[in-house]
């Protein structure tokens, strides 16, 4: 997830979002549950070997027990999995740990993951858009709920991702799960296609960024044009995540507004506060940090010479 936040535009945006609100109700999800099915579904998954592999089953804490059950209802009415007791291949739920400290339930599908030939799929860089975002007058980013989820796999694929609940039933995603190895690169693709020919906006994954030079009425009828693809695509956006008519935002690492691109506050202090490096792997986190912002940086080579050299020494010269 990328994160965004920005400075609002004028009051007259108000109306304009308003009138968003009222003519697009139709793809503002109503709650997690409320999930659009996007009309371009997932390519098939091809597999090195199709055969059902020997899975362990993990044991379920019986502390997490009633939050899966939950969870698995929710997939239920939203139309995410389907009940299968004849489904071969059945891998195993498990909890990972959020930046909140929460736990997101999602598949295991590390046994699938192993077997998967390889998607290739250039995701858009910031480079390739920056024209787009360096001095534009307004800015509008919306959110699409729950992605992946939103996104069908075909029927040959669903037949790859069962899993079993902690009472013993037996399921299989019809939409694409959280943890397939490719599923950045398939959700790519397929809002790229949704967007395509749409100049003044672009997505990362699930968050699509609209950037318009004009006045604020031509921004409202870009985000229109938007919002509409959308609609014609049946996805689904969280309207208390998305941001219209900021006059500067962050996104991507980058502050972008009207005078151009600059690094991101948060993430300059990030690096500003970043904790002296103790071993190869440290140093390595703290200079990928450094030289993203290699462009905004004069004579950067020179400055991190002594910390680059330190990288074909041994990690005892950090002691």
């Amino acid at each position: 997830m990328v994160k965004l936040s920005a400075i609002k535009a004028e009051d007259d945006a108000e109306k304009y979002i308003s009138e968003l609100k009222e003519e697009f109700k139709d793809i503002i999800s109503q709650g997690k549950n409320d999930l659009g099915e996007c009309t371009i579904m997932a390519l098939e998954f091809e597999l090195t070997d199709k055969e059902p592999p020997k899975i362990p089953r993990y044991p379920t804490p019986f502390s997490k027990k009633k939050a899966i059950m939950d969870q698995i209802k929710a997939w239920k009415e939203s139309k995410v999995i389907v009940e299968d007791k004849f489904v071969k291949w059945i891998m195993n739920i498990v909890l990972v740990s959020k930046p909140d400290g929460s736990d997101r339930i999602c598949l295991d599908s590390r046994p699938l993951n192993s077997r998967l030939i390889g998607f290739d799929y250039k995701t858009p860089t910031l480079k390739d858009k920056a024209n787009i975002l360096n001095g534009a007058n307004y800015y509008t980013t919306l959110d699409l709920v729950q992605y992946f989820n939103q996104i069908k796999v075909t029927e040959e694929s669903s037949k790859y991702l069962g899993f079993r609940a902690p009472d013993n039933t037996t399921y299989r995603f019809v939409r694409l799960p959280f943890g397939i190895k490719h599923a950045t690169a398939i959700s790519q693709r397929i809002i790229d296609l949704v967007l395509q020919n749409i100049e003044s906006a672009f997505s990362y994954v699930d968050d699509i960024c609209i950037a318009t030079k004009g006045d604020l009425k031509q921004h409202f009828e870009m985000v229109k044009r938007v919002m509409d693809r959308l609609r014609q695509h049946k996805l689904k956006i969280n309207f208390s995540k998305c941001q219209f008519a900021c006059k500067e935002i962050q996104y991507l690492g980058f502050l972008f507004s009207k005078e151009g691109q600059v690094p991101s506050p948060i993430a300059v202090e990030a690096i500003l506060s970043f904790s002296r490096p103790r071993n190869l792997k440290s140093l390595r986190r703290f200079l990928g940090k450094v030289n993203f912002y290699r462009s905004h940086i004069p004579n950067l080579a020179k400055l991190e010479v002594a910390l680059t050299n330190l990288l074909k020494k041994e990690k005892t010269h950090f002691l």
